[in-house]
């Protein structure tokens, strides 16, 4: 990648759709002061472009291809956006950058015959991982673009009177991916999770907000409020993120990479795994984990 001043003269193509990758790299533009490209975002990259300003202006792969000379992607499940990308511009011999936004699934966000010349990883976890996965493309560890944008904009909202007693729920479509990407079922999937923390609050007055993840239907979960009427339950799938993680001092979920955000802005952070065999690497305290509780 070119020096920052040549950068912004470039003519810069991304390929985006899923929510993660696309916060990595709207916040990676938006950092760089670089509020017009070229390219394709569909699903919820669309609104995370927009809300930093970024106007993307689209074309077909074949225009994109011959306008641009510095190209971007992100990785996706629920769309092959970014794969057939990667496959023309690997086909026209275009060298491109890959944002990786997880810690899973690395294989299978790509295909092996299309790679790019470079990796970014934001975290030291996932770098060491693709080091070892992708001995064949450049992998580069970043400063996370999005942790700096995102606690930025927390910091500039109020917190509320109740905000120690107030709980943000992160769903996520884990059958889903994993249907997608190993064509089996989990053992326990997000309905799981998300019970498994309901039980262990049922008997205490709190604010629970579940947030439903932009890849799923909010239909999905239609039945919790029903079963656990005794506590407050709301769903929110259009407030901010800032502000949310603002108004909520605890942040649940299984695995959302939302967690670390909730980890670096000193949310108390806990995961909704079912037993002691699952662990986040950078949550190392038992507290973390709500198997370990009664309940709350």
């Amino acid at each position: 990648m070119e020096k920052n001043s040549k950068v912004k003269k470039s003519k810069i193509v991304v390929f985006s759709h899923d929510a993660g990758g696309a916060q990595q790299l709207s916040s990676y533009l938006h950092y760089k002061k670089i509020f017009k490209v070229y390219g394709i975002c569909s699903g919820p990259a669309i609104k995370i472009f927009k809300e930093k300003k970024i106007r993307v202006s689209k074309k077909n792969i074949t225009e994109l291809i011959k306008l641009g000379n510095i190209f971007l992607t992100t990785t996706s499940w629920k769309s092959n956006l970014e794969k057939k990308a990667m496959e023309k511009l690997f086909q026209k011999n275009k060298k491109f950058v890959t944002f990786i936004d997880h810690w899973v699934h690395f294989r299978k966000r790509f295909n092996k015959k299309y790679l790019p010349n470079e990796i970014w990883s934001f975290d030291k976890i996932s770098y060491l991982k693709c080091k070892k996965i992708f001995k064949n493309v450049k992998i580069k560890l970043n400063k996370n673009f999005f942790t700096i944008y995102a606690l930025d904009r927390i910091a500039k909202y109020k917190k509320n009177e109740n905000y120690k007693f107030n709980y943000l729920y992160l769903t996520e479509p884990l059958s889903e991916v994993n249907l997608k990407f190993y064509k089996k079922k989990i053992k326990y999937n997000e309905l799981d999770a998300l019970n498994f923390f309901l039980e262990k609050c049922k008997h205490k007055k709190i604010k629970i907000t579940i947030r439903v993840h932009p890849n799923e239907n909010e239909r999905k979960y239609k039945l919790i409020k029903n079963k656990y009427k005794n506590l407050k339950i709301n769903f929110d799938k259009n407030s901010n993120v800032y502000k949310s993680f603002a108004s909520n001092y605890n942040i649940v979920s299984y695995q959302s990479s939302l967690l670390y955000l909730a980890h670096k802005n000193r949310n108390r952070v806990l995961c909704s795994a079912l037993n002691n065999k699952f662990k986040i690497h950078y949550l190392k305290n038992k507290n973390h984990y709500i198997y370990n509780y009664d309940r709350f």
